[in-house]
């Protein structure tokens, strides 16, 4: 579906709901536009892990990979940042 699409229909939507304060509506509004430049990707994690990651279900556990993925590139591009700068 087109971003636009997307927009508008989350607009429309947004302006019929009573129930929703306007920080979730802007919540729910980022979170579509954002599904648009998604890509999928997958990991493999030992069958150990995976059991204790079930047994905690309240937790989303791609969400948290995700953020760990973010915090570790940042940090690498901070690091490339300043060995560039010589100050490493």
């Amino acid at each position: 579906m087109p971003l636009d699409s997307i927009v508008t229909f989350a607009e429309m939507n947004l302006q019929e709901s009573k129930d929703l304060n306007r920080l979730t509506q802007l919540h729910i509004l980022t979170q579509l536009c954002e599904c648009e430049n998604m890509k999928r990707f997958t990991i493999s994690i030992p069958e150990e892990l995976k059991e204790k990651l079930d047994a905690i279900p309240d937790v989303n556990w791609p969400e948290v990979a995700k953020e760990g993925i973010k915090e570790k590139v940042a940090k690498l591009e901070k690091f490339e940042e300043l060995e560039n700068k010589g100050e490493l």
